[in-house]
């Protein structure tokens, strides 16, 4: 999860972005569900493009 945040700080396509962003959330899954919580049904993100993009 440390090398997918410092991979998210780092300049990605969106493409790439979105992979990460899925891949982390499935970590938290897993991980929420290792201390048998809940997570909500669904989760919306959002990505904001620079002026130089």
């Amino acid at each position: 999860m440390r090398r997918l945040n410092t991979l998210l700080a780092s300049d990605l396509s969106t493409q790439d972005t979105v992979r990460l962003l899925n891949l982390l959330l499935s970590l938290e899954r897993e991980r929420v569900q290792l201390y048998g919580l809940r997570l909500p049904a669904s989760v919306v993100v959002s990505i904001e493009q620079g002026a130089g993009q």
